[in-house]
Protein backbone atom coordinates (compact mmCIF):
# COMPACT_ATOMS: atom_id res chain seq x y z
CA UNK A 1 0.00 0.00 0.00
CA UNK A 2 1.02 3.59 -0.44
CA UNK A 3 1.33 6.25 2.25
CA UNK A 4 0.44 9.80 1.34
CA UNK A 5 1.13 12.70 3.65
CA UNK A 6 -0.33 16.02 2.65
CA UNK A 7 0.13 18.95 4.95
CA UNK A 8 -2.31 21.80 4.42
CA UNK A 9 -1.33 25.39 3.83
CA UNK A 10 -3.17 28.06 5.81
CA UNK A 11 -6.64 28.77 4.52
CA UNK A 12 -8.07 32.27 4.27
CA UNK A 13 -8.23 33.78 7.75
CA UNK A 14 -6.00 31.07 9.24
CA UNK A 15 -2.50 31.77 10.56
CA UNK A 16 0.41 29.46 9.68
CA UNK A 17 0.50 28.32 13.33
CA UNK A 18 -3.22 27.42 13.23
CA UNK A 19 -2.65 25.45 10.01
CA UNK A 20 0.25 23.54 11.61
CA UNK A 21 -1.84 22.72 14.67
CA UNK A 22 -4.65 21.48 12.41
CA UNK A 23 -2.14 19.30 10.53
CA UNK A 24 -0.86 17.90 13.82
CA UNK A 25 -4.37 16.98 14.90
CA UNK A 26 -5.03 15.21 11.58
CA UNK A 27 -1.76 13.26 11.73
CA UNK A 28 -2.44 12.21 15.31
CA UNK A 29 -5.70 10.61 14.17
CA UNK A 30 -3.83 8.40 11.65
CA UNK A 31 -2.84 5.17 13.46
CA UNK A 32 -0.25 4.29 10.79
CA UNK A 33 2.21 6.87 12.15
CA UNK A 34 3.68 6.77 15.63
CA UNK A 35 5.86 9.76 14.83
CA UNK A 36 6.26 12.21 12.00
CA UNK A 37 9.14 14.73 11.92
CA UNK A 38 9.84 17.48 9.39
CA UNK A 39 13.49 18.58 9.23
CA UNK A 40 14.91 21.51 7.31
CA UNK A 41 17.92 21.22 4.98
CA UNK A 42 20.29 21.68 7.94
CA UNK A 43 18.68 18.89 9.96
CA UNK A 44 16.85 21.21 12.35
CA UNK A 45 13.50 19.96 13.63
CA UNK A 46 10.68 22.17 12.37
CA UNK A 47 7.68 20.02 13.15
CA UNK A 48 7.03 16.86 15.17
CA UNK A 49 3.86 14.90 15.87
CA UNK A 50 4.34 11.87 18.10
CA UNK A 51 2.44 9.26 20.09
CA UNK A 52 5.45 8.73 22.36
CA UNK A 53 7.02 12.19 22.71
CA UNK A 54 5.79 15.77 23.01
CA UNK A 55 4.63 17.46 19.81
CA UNK A 56 6.74 20.42 18.74
CA UNK A 57 6.70 23.28 16.27
CA UNK A 58 10.05 24.92 15.40
CA UNK A 59 11.98 23.32 18.26
CA UNK A 60 15.09 23.64 16.03
CA UNK A 61 16.62 20.54 17.65
CA UNK A 62 19.64 19.47 15.66
CA UNK A 63 18.89 16.10 14.03
CA UNK A 64 21.64 16.34 11.41
CA UNK A 65 23.36 13.32 12.97
CA UNK A 66 20.32 11.07 12.42
CA UNK A 67 21.03 8.32 9.91
CA UNK A 68 17.54 8.92 8.47
CA UNK A 69 18.43 12.54 7.73
CA UNK A 70 21.85 11.74 6.27
CA UNK A 71 20.54 9.01 3.95
CA UNK A 72 17.54 11.04 2.77
CA UNK A 73 19.80 14.01 2.01
CA UNK A 74 22.36 11.93 0.12
CA UNK A 75 20.13 9.30 -1.51
CA UNK A 76 16.67 10.90 -1.44
CA UNK A 77 15.15 8.04 0.58
CA UNK A 78 15.82 5.90 3.66
CA UNK A 79 14.13 2.73 4.89
CA UNK A 80 15.30 1.52 8.26
CA UNK A 81 15.21 -1.89 9.88
CA UNK A 82 12.17 -3.19 11.71
CA UNK A 83 11.93 -2.16 15.36
CA UNK A 84 9.31 -2.68 18.04
CA UNK A 85 7.55 0.15 19.80
CA UNK A 86 6.59 -0.79 23.36
CA UNK A 87 8.18 -4.20 22.68
CA UNK A 88 5.13 -5.37 20.71
CA UNK A 89 4.21 -3.09 17.81
CA UNK A 90 6.41 -3.57 14.70
CA UNK A 91 7.52 -0.35 12.97
CA UNK A 92 9.94 0.88 10.36
CA UNK A 93 11.39 4.34 9.88
CA UNK A 94 11.09 5.95 6.49
CA UNK A 95 12.67 9.24 5.44
CA UNK A 96 12.27 11.07 2.18
CA UNK A 97 13.65 14.29 0.76
CA UNK A 98 10.67 16.50 -0.05
CA UNK A 99 10.63 20.05 -1.22
CA UNK A 100 12.65 22.40 -3.35
CA UNK A 101 16.19 21.11 -3.80
CA UNK A 102 15.51 18.44 -1.15
CA UNK A 103 15.45 21.25 1.43
CA UNK A 104 13.09 19.33 3.69
CA UNK A 105 13.25 15.80 5.02
CA UNK A 106 10.17 13.97 6.31
CA UNK A 107 10.97 11.19 8.79
CA UNK A 108 8.12 8.85 9.69
CA UNK A 109 7.87 5.95 12.11
CA UNK A 110 5.33 3.74 10.37
CA UNK A 111 3.39 0.99 12.12
CA UNK A 112 3.39 -2.43 10.48
CA UNK A 113 0.40 -3.50 12.58
CA UNK A 114 -1.93 -3.65 9.54
CA UNK A 115 0.61 -5.86 7.76
CA UNK A 116 0.81 -8.08 10.80
CA UNK A 117 -2.96 -8.46 10.88
CA UNK A 118 -3.22 -9.16 7.13
CA UNK A 119 -0.42 -11.72 7.17
CA UNK A 120 -1.77 -13.53 10.23
CA UNK A 121 -5.08 -14.07 8.39
CA UNK A 122 -3.56 -15.23 5.09
CA UNK A 123 -3.59 -18.93 4.28
CA UNK A 124 -1.91 -20.73 1.41
CA UNK A 125 -3.64 -23.91 0.31
CA UNK A 126 -5.10 -26.08 3.06
CA UNK A 127 -2.30 -25.92 5.62
CA UNK A 128 0.10 -23.19 4.52
CA UNK A 129 0.36 -19.65 5.81
CA UNK A 130 2.08 -16.37 4.96
CA UNK A 131 4.74 -14.50 6.88
CA UNK A 132 6.87 -11.41 6.28
CA UNK A 133 10.58 -10.90 6.91
CA UNK A 134 12.91 -7.93 6.95
CA UNK A 135 16.19 -7.60 5.05
CA UNK A 136 18.00 -9.74 7.66
CA UNK A 137 15.52 -12.61 7.48
CA UNK A 138 13.93 -11.72 10.82
CA UNK A 139 10.19 -12.33 11.08
CA UNK A 140 8.16 -9.11 11.17
CA UNK A 141 4.75 -10.67 10.63
CA UNK A 142 3.63 -14.25 11.33
CA UNK A 143 0.50 -16.01 12.55
CA UNK A 144 2.41 -16.83 15.76
CA UNK A 145 3.04 -13.38 17.25
CA UNK A 146 5.42 -14.86 19.85
CA UNK A 147 7.88 -15.75 17.07
CA UNK A 148 7.80 -12.13 15.87
CA UNK A 149 8.27 -10.74 19.37
CA UNK A 150 11.18 -13.12 19.99
CA UNK A 151 12.91 -11.81 16.86
CA UNK A 152 12.97 -15.24 15.23
CA UNK A 153 15.14 -15.45 12.13
CA UNK A 154 14.23 -17.65 9.19
CA UNK A 155 17.02 -16.52 6.88
CA UNK A 156 18.19 -20.12 6.41
CA UNK A 157 14.99 -21.15 4.64
CA UNK A 158 15.46 -21.45 0.85
CA UNK A 159 12.41 -19.31 0.07
CA UNK A 160 13.72 -16.55 2.35
CA UNK A 161 17.26 -16.76 0.93
CA UNK A 162 15.75 -16.31 -2.52
CA UNK A 163 14.19 -12.94 -1.62
CA UNK A 164 16.83 -11.45 0.69
CA UNK A 165 18.82 -9.85 -2.17
CA UNK A 166 15.69 -8.02 -3.33
CA UNK A 167 15.21 -6.74 0.24
CA UNK A 168 18.78 -5.46 0.37
CA UNK A 169 19.87 -8.27 2.67
CA UNK A 170 22.52 -10.92 2.61
CA UNK A 171 21.60 -13.95 0.53
CA UNK A 172 24.19 -16.08 2.35
CA UNK A 173 22.66 -15.55 5.79
CA UNK A 174 22.13 -18.54 8.02
CA UNK A 175 19.58 -19.34 10.70
CA UNK A 176 20.49 -17.99 14.14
Amino acid sequence: SQLLIQLSRPTKGQTPLEARIQNMEQLRENPVFSELVLLDKDGRERYRVSRTDADAINSLRDRSDWLEFKKAMSEGFYRGPTFFLNESEPHIKLAVAAGPDDARIVVASVSLEALLQDVSKTTVGKTGYAYAVDETGKLVAHKDLNLVLQGAKVSGLPQVQAVLPALGGNDSAVVD
